[in-house]
C-alpha cells in the first residue's frame, strides 16, 4: 500500500547561522569527508549462514531456510530502541511513544493483499513477516525494559527453545505504556506472537502454527489549540497547555492465527548422527503445502463528549461519537515448490541452483462498517523463481508475481524481483524492481459515520513502479542506495482530511549514503538522505535528512566490560509537516505552517557486562538550550528533552 503520508514539493531556503548546532553539524560533515585509513566495525547482525559452535550461539531465520542471522549482542546503536528513533530511516510520532507515526523518508508501497487503510500504528506491531524462527542449543530468554520521564515504560521479551526431537517453539512480545507531556496523550500498546513447529527426524513432513496479536489504545487530543510556542511562550507544566480534545480514544485490535503443514516428496539418504546412530533423512525434490488461517481486525474510535466545532459534518446529536470497522478473514492457501537438491549417493546430495513454486490463495473476507456488511472472496495466484542461497555462487536472484482473479482486489497485480552480487567481504551490489497495480485501501473507498457524513469513492487502482539499487562494502564500511518511484492514480488526504486521487503521474527520487567507520575505538557513523518529489505538491517530505553518531568504544577488565560513549546529531530541512485526524486515522495536508527543525542532539552511554546490556540516553537535549519545544506534525510538539534508562538481559538455561 502506498503510505498515506502526504508531503509538499518545494525548493528549500538553506540559510545557515553559526550557532553551536550548525558548527557541530559542520564538524561531523568534515569528519565524514576527510576520514582516512578507517576500517568498518564488525556487525553481529549481518546476514549469513551461521553454524553453531557453542552453547551461546543463537541465530534466527525468516523465509529462507538457508539464511541465518545472528542475534544482535553488540552495543553499537543500542540506545536507538524506541521504535521511532532507530538505526536506519526514522519516523515522526505525535509527541509520545505509541502514538500515530509517519515516516520522514519516502518508502515505496509494499501492499500485496487486502488493506483496511489504517496504518498509523504499524511500526509498533507485529505481522507475519515479523516472525523469527530461532535456532539455539539451549532454551533462550531475553528481557528488555525502558524507563523514561513522564512515566514512559517499554517492556519487551522473547523466549524460544529448539528441542532435539524436532519441536521448536517461541514467543516474542512488547508493551508500551506512556502518559506523554501534554493532556490526554497517553498510549497503551501491546503485542505478541507465538510460534511452534515440528518435524520428525526423517523430515518427511512438518507442521507449524503461528499466533499474532496487536492492540493499540491511544488517547487522541487532536493537537494543541494553537501554536503557543511560536513566540517563546512558556508553560510551567506542559500538561496545562490547552488541547483540542480530552475524551477521544482510538482502540485498534488485530490478531492472526495460522496452521499449516508441508509434505516432502523425495528420496532418502543415510545420515550419520553419532558413532552408533544412523537415520534415514528425506531430501525433498518437491514440496506440497497447505495453510489455514483466521484473521480479525477491529478499528474503533470513540469520543464520549464530542464537540461539534471539532468534528464539523461528522458530528451528530448523541452523547458520544463512535465509529468502528470490523474485518474478518478465513484463508486457505495451497503451495507447490520444486526443491533444488539432487541425490548423488546413498548418503550424500548436491545443491542445485534454481528453485521455483506457486501458491493459490482463497481468502473469505467479511467486513462490517457503517456502510453495511460486505462479504467477498479474494482469490489469487502467486508464482516465484529464485536461486538457491545454499548453492555456492556470488550471484543470486529472485522474481515473484501475484495476481488476484476475484474479490475486492480483483485484477490487482504485484511483480517484484532482485539480483545481487557478493564478492567476499569486499563488495555487495543489489538491483531491484517493484511494480504494483493495487486497489485502494477499504477506508479510502468507503468511510461513513452514522449521520451519513464521509465518502463513497470509486477510485481507480493505484499504479507504482520502483527501481533502485544498493552498493555496500563491509570491508570499508561505506554504502549507498538509490531508488526512483513513479506513481499514477496516487491517493492522498487533502486539507479537509478526505481522500483524493491524482489524475497525473508523480515521481519521487531518493538517495541514501552512509558509512560505518572505526579506528582505534573511535567510531563515526553517518546516514544522509536526499529526496525530491516532482510533478505535484501532495507528497511532502524534508528535502534533506541526516543522522550522525560519534562515539568511543573499548573493552576493559580482561574484556569483561564493554562500553561506548558518544553523541548523536539529527537534522531535517523545513517542510509542511502533516496534520493528523484521529477520527479517520490519517495524516493529511496542511498549508498553515512550514515546520522548521533545529539540530537534535542526544548523548548516550552503552555498557555490556557478559549477557547484560545497559544504555543511558539523554535525548533531544537541544530543547534545553533552545528553551521551547519543536514540532513533529502540525500542532503536535515533539517529545521534551528527557533521560532514559534501558536494560536488556539474556538468559541461557
Amino acid at each position: 500500500m502506498i503510505y498515506n503520508v502526504k508531503f509538499r514539493k518545494y525548493i528549500p531556503q538553506l540559510s545557515f547561522r553559526f550557532t553551536a548546532g550548525s558548527f557541530c553539524g559542520l564538524f561531523f560533515l568534515m569528519l565524514m569527508l576527510f576520514s582516512f585509513k578507517l576500517s568498518a566495525s564488525p556487525d553481529s547482525t549481518s546476514v549469513k549462514k551461521v553454524k553453531l559452535k557453542a552453547i551461546y550461539d543463537v541465530s534466527y531465520q525468516r523465509h529462507d531456510v538457508n539464511a541465518f542471522t545472528g542475534i544482535d549482542t553488540s552495543i553499537f546503536q543500542l540506545h536507538r530502541n524506541d521504535f521511532v528513533n532507530r538505526d536506519g530511516a526514522e519516523y515522526f510520532h505525535l509527541g509520545n511513544v505509541g502514538t500515530a507515526a509517519f515516516p520522514i523518508i519516502f518508502q515505496p508501497g509494499t501492499q500485496k493483499d487486502f488493506g483496511s487503510g489504517f496504518s498509523q500504528f504499524n511500526i509498533y506491531g507485529y505481522n507475519r513477516d515479523s516472525i523469527r524462527y530461532y535456532n539455539a542449543q539451549r532454551p533462550y530468554t531475553e528481557l528488555s525494559y525502558i524507563i523514561g520521564l513522564k512515566k514512559e515504560q517499554v517492556f519487551r521479551g522473547r523466549f524460544f527453545h529448539s528441542t532435539k526431537v524436532g519441536f521448536d517453539y517461541g514467543v516474542d512480545f512488547f508493551r508500551i505504556n506512556s502518559t506523554g507531556s501534554y493532556a490526554h496523550q497517553n498510549a497503551l500498546d501491546a503485542g505478541f506472537y507465538l510460534y511452534a513447529k515440528y518435524h520428525p527426524k526423517n523430515q518427511r513432513w512438518n507442521v507449524y502454527t503461528d499466533l499474532l496479536f496487536n492492540q493499540y489504545k491511544v488517547a487522541e487530543n487532536s493537537g494543541l489549540q494553537g501554536d503557543f510556542f511560536a513566540n517563546d511562550t512558556s508553560f510551567f507544566q506542559k500538561s496545562l497547555v490547552p488541547v483540542n480534545n480530552t475524551t477521544a480514544v482510538n482502540n485498534y485490535r488485530e490478531w492472526t492465527w495460522a496452521l499449516g503443514m508441508n509434505y516432502n516428496l523425495g528420496k532418502k539418504i543415510k545420515q550419520q548422527i553419532n558413532d552408533t546412530t544412523v537415520i534415514q533423512k528425506v531430501i525433498p525434490r518437491f514440496r506440497i503445502g497447505y495453510e489455514f488461517s483466521l484473521q480479525s481486525n477491529r478499528y474503533k474510535f470513540l469520543d464520549t463528549q464530542p464537540d461539534s466545532l471539532l468534528y464539523g459534518e461528522y458530528f451528530y446529536l448523541r452523547d458520544s461519537l463512535k465509529n468502528q470497522f470490523d474485518f474478518f478473514k478465513a484463508g486457505n492457501s495451497i503451495s507447490f515448490t520444486w526443491m533444488p537438491q539432487r541425490i548423488t549417493s546413498d548418503s550424500t546430495y548436491k545443491e542445485q541452483l534454481l528453485t521455483a513454486g506457486g501458491i493459490v490463495n482463497l481468502d473469505y473476507w467479511y467486513s462490517k462498517t457503517n456502510n453495511g456488511k460486505s462479504p467477498f472472496v479474494n482469490g489469487s495466484v502467486e508464482g516465484f523463481v529464485k536461486s538457491n542461497t545454499a548453492f555456492k555462487t556470488p550471484i543470486h536472484f529472485e522474481g515473484r508475481v501475484k495476481y488476484f482473479f476475484s474479490g475486492y482486489n480483483r485484477n490487482d497485480l504485484v511483480v517484484n524481483g532482485n539480483i545481487r552480487y557478493t564478492w567476499k567481504n569486499y563488495l555487495s551490489v543489489k538491483a531491484y524492481v517493484l511494480y504494483s497495480l493495487t486497489e485502494p485501501g477499504y477506508t479510502q473507498q468507503y468511510f461513513n459515520v452514522k449521520n451519513g457524513a464521509g465518502w463513497n469513492n470509486n477510485f481507480g487502482k493505484q499504479n507504482q513502479l520502483t527501481a533502485g539499487g544498493t552498493v555496500y562494502s563491509p570491508k570499508i564500511g561505506v554504502g549507498a542506495e538509490v531508488y526512483n518511484t513513479i506513481l499514477q492514480n496516487f491517493i492522498y488526504y487533502n486539507s479537509d482530511a478526505k481522500p483524493q486521487q491524482l489524475s497525473s503521474a508523480l515521481n519521487v527520487f531518493v538517495v541514501h549514503a552512509y558509512n560505518r567507520f572505526a579506528i582505534k575505538g573511535f567510531h563515526l557513523d553517518n546516514d544522509v538522505w536526499f529526496q525530491k518529489a516532482s510533478g505535484t505538491d501532495v507528497i511532502r517530505l524534508p528535502l534533506f535528512v541526516s543522522k550522525h553518531s560519534l562515539y568511543y568504544e573499548n573493552r576493559l577488565f580482561k574484556k569483561n566490560l564493554w562500553f561506548a560513549i558518544g553523541c548523536d546529531l539529527r537534522y531535517y530541512t523545513s517542510f509542511f509537516a502533516n496534520a493528523y485526524n484521529p477520527l479517520v486515522g490519517q495524516f493529511y495536508l496542511q498549508d498553515n505552517k512550514k515546520m522548521s527543525y533545529a539540530p537534535v542532539w542526544d548523548v548516550f552511554l552503552n555498557v555490556k557486562v557478559r549477557t547484560v546490556r545497559v544504555s543511558l540516553l539523554g535525548s533531544d537535549l537541544t530543547q534545553l538550550i533552545q528553551g521551547r519545544p519543536h514540532y513533529n506534525g502540525y500542532l503536535y510538539p515533539a517529545k521534551d528533552a528527557s533521560f532514559r534508562f534501558f536494560v536488556t538481559w539474556r538468559f541461557l538455561e
